[in-house]
């Protein structure tokens, strides 16, 4: 089985300062370069793709008005280039008929960025380029089948409903107290096992952020009555 691992960072202050201002340019250029192939559509004019949007995003980072982006990486900016290129070329891709648009991001909405490229790993700690050594922790195994299953459901869905399951409630210990002790804690325990193996609430984060990144997004459905589907419908 292929596993994947999540890791998550040891933040400071100054370091989310950092995160966010590289976010926060790699928002600026998506939201951009999306207007101005939007008006272009408007104007029945060709879209701008990758190679083109690169070349006006050295001319941005050249003038007075937007040189603030060169305090981003250069890569991080093109990665998200590379996205909205992606988002366009499955828009028009006649064999996803569901898919929109690519849409405008919002400040603290699914705000990323990554590195293609340079980057040092050494023991617990990792080197971004212009941010610097950042120490991190290394979380749980993500099975492999979970990330192909959620790819799969991004690239062909625009808007998946999810069954809005209480998973913290649900793998809640039943020892119980002294005062208050629980029943079929044994039994209880093998089916918080399962729960957990089954990885729900991982592959709800992660196609969550599957879709926030190809501009869908998941919407819970609440768990009542919810059992008469078992399938992920696309809206």
């Amino acid at each position: 089985v292929i596993r994947g691992y999540k890791f998550k960072l040891k933040t400071t202050p100054e370091l989310q300062r950092a995160f966010a201002t590289m976010a926060g340019h790699a928002r600026f250029v998506w939201n951009k370069a999306l207007r101005l192939n939007l008006d272009r559509l408007e104007r029945k004019a060709p879209i701008m793709w990758y190679s083109d949007l690169c070349g006006l995003l050295r001319l941005w980072k050249q003038s007075e008005e937007y040189g603030f982006l060169a305090e981003a990486h250069s890569q991080v900016l093109q990665q998200k280039l590379k996205d909205l290129d992606r988002a366009f070329a499955d828009t028009f891709d006649k064999n996803q008929p569901l898919k929109k648009p690519p849409r405008f991001k919002k400040k603290g909405r699914g705000d990323s960025f990554r590195f293609p490229q340079d980057v040092k790993i050494d023991n617990r700690r990792v080197c971004l380029p212009k941010i610097g050594w950042v120490g991190f922790f290394k979380s749980q195994e993500v099975p492999g089948t979970i990330k192909q299953a959620t790819v799969k459901i991004s690239k062909s869905h625009a808007v998946v409903a999810l069954e809005d399951l209480p998973v913290r409630n649900m793998t809640r210990s039943a020892k119980g107290t002294l005062e208050n002790p629980g029943r079929n804690a044994l039994a209880k325990s093998g089916l918080n096992r399962a729960i957990l193996d089954q990885g729900w609430s991982i592959f709800e984060r992660m196609l969550e952020y599957k879709l926030n990144e190809h501009g869908g997004q998941v919407v819970p459905v609440p768990a009542p009555g919810s059992s008469h589907v078992n399938i992920l419908e696309a809206v």
